[in-house]
């Protein structure tokens, strides 16, 4: 079941985090056992991981997006390995756009498999062979950092400026899936989205790895009035998008990541913008768990990826990858 991330987690002072804090040392040592045993597993073609440190989104999603256009571009013929979260299938099952639903694969497949062939298996060997038989000449594994199945060539992580790394301390304590000390160790390329003007996160100022610069920003946008609803890892941001394009925000409604929503909730949703006399507007992974009932009257906002430097990535995939094609 979807949940909401506990509002000390973003309070550095809250005493539930130092009350989790032994809890989150438990966490971190079966972590840390379970990359020492593991004995990943090296596939034929280079693999490229893509994650972030906290729980929840940070902007995974429209960065293998993004990848994976950089990728066709340069040439190669990526596909995206996804564990499928949120969806009943265990895979490993290549994603059909035209007869897969959000509650079988996931709603985040079945926005990657519209850019690149995307398979789902909850063990993600299994899915590696399936993909590299189907062409794949380069694999992209979807929220992989903490995963030590696969040996990975490179290991992107992805942080947002907006959301940085909560009260800095690891689950239950905190948001972090371990530390950034320890997450930095096996980091080949950070991605930081956010105003060019953003400081990085104090954790990040001794970072060695490259970085990469970006910010979504959205497509075609016709501002007027809104009344928003969401339900991705960290919603601010999606209201915070749409008050730097112009809309004007008279409501807002957050629900927990990955919410399936319901018709009960979009006419609630609805009945309150027609008294704000507002249009409901939602996200592209979003509109994935509408029922189709209930979509009528209701505007997607698409956003896209933009680097900066524009060819800043791609410059650091070819340094990274040249020497590793069709070797």
């Amino acid at each position: 079941m979807p949940l909401t991330p506990p509002k000390f987690w973003d309070n550095p002072k809250s005493c539930l985090g130092y009350l989790f804090e032994p809890l989150s040392w438990l966490y971190q040592g079966g972590a840390a056992l379970h990359q020492k045993i593991s004995k990943p597993h090296k596939a034929s073609v280079p693999v490229i991981s893509i994650g972030n440190f906290v729980l929840g989104g940070a902007g995974k999603t429209p960065v293998t997006i993004a990848l994976a256009q950089e990728l066709q571009q340069m040439g190669w013929n990526p596909h995206i390995i996804s564990r499928g979260y949120g969806g009943s299938l265990r895979g490993p099952i290549q994603v059909d756009l035209a007869y897969h639903q959000f509650r079988q694969v996931g709603d985040e497949p079945l926005l990657l498999a519209k850019v690149a062939p995307t398979w789902i298996s909850k063990n993600r060997q299994a899915a590696v062979n399936l993909a590299i038989q189907s062409g794949a000449d380069l694999l992209l594994l979807d929220d992989a950092h903490q995963n030590h199945s696969l040996e990975k060539d490179i290991s992107l992580v992805v942080v947002n400026a907006a959301q940085g790394f909560g009260n800095g301390r690891v689950f239950p304590a905190g948001p972090l899936r371990l530390s950034v000390q320890a997450g930095l160790k096996n980091t080949t390329i950070l991605v930081f989205i956010g105003q060019d003007t953003d400081p990085l996160p104090k954790e990040l100022t001794t970072f060695k790895c490259p970085l990469v610069r970006a910010n979504i920003v959205p497509l075609n946008p016709q501002p007027c009035a809104v009344l928003a609803f969401t339900g991705i890892g960290y919603p601010e941001k999606f209201r915070q998008t749409l008050v730097e394009a112009g809309y004007q925000v008279k409501g807002f409604s957050p629900f927990p990541d990955h919410y399936p929503f319901t018709n009960e909730d979009l006419d609630r949703l609805k009945t309150r913008a027609r008294l704000a006399e507002a249009s409901l507007i939602t996200t592209e992974k979003d509109a994935i768990r509408i029922p189709p009932i209930g979509r009528a009257d209701i505007f997607t906002l698409a956003m896209r990826l933009d680097f900066y430097p524009k060819n800043a990535l791609q410059d650091l995939l070819k340094q990274y990858l040249v020497p590793l094609k069709k070797k």
